[in-house]
């Protein structure tokens, strides 16, 4: 949740030539090491620049609303809604991944679905709707959107 410099983890899905790599896996998170995804590697680190949202903003000048936003973090969604401090007053509505703790794909990963929900409900959000990511029904898209009368 600070602006400056992370590692972030190039994943490569499955070693098998016939399976193309799965590089929507990449995260500033660890992998877990579970069995639950054995053929999931690091196959490059790179060190970037971050940013939270209300220094962004700031930036910017920013002093509109929000109206949508879409996050897919891989593992760190919540720690991006969390980084708009105070301005996410500013954010109306959007999406974010969920996942429950069977979904241990990442380290420290804090996308659980209740964590997420707490943090969104503590905010004045409404959770409106959520849709499986997955056969097994252990990562969702969980929809939310801020009530007319807040």
């Amino acid at each position: 949740l600070v602006n400056g410099k992370r590692k972030f983890n190039q994943i490569a899905g499955h070693n098998n030539p016939d399976v193309p790599s799965n590089y929507g896996g990449s995260s500033f998170l660890e992998l877990s090491g579970s069995s639950n995804f054995p053929k999931y590697n690091v196959r490059n680190t790179h060190e970037v620049k971050t940013i939270r949202i209300d220094t962004y903003l700031d930036s910017i000048n920013f002093d509109g609303k929000i109206k949508w936003l879409h996050c897919d973090a891989q593992g760190t969604d919540l720690n991006v809604l969390k980084s708009f401090g105070e301005k996410i007053e500013l954010l109306e509505g959007g999406v974010i991944e969920v996942v429950t703790p069977e979904m241990n794909l990442y380290e420290n990963c804090d996308n659980l679905i209740e964590d997420c929900k707490t943090f969104l409900e503590e905010n004045k959000f409404q959770i409106t709707s959520m849709t499986s990511n997955t056969n097994n029904n252990k990562e969702f898209n969980m929809f939310f959107k801020r009530p007319a009368d807040v």
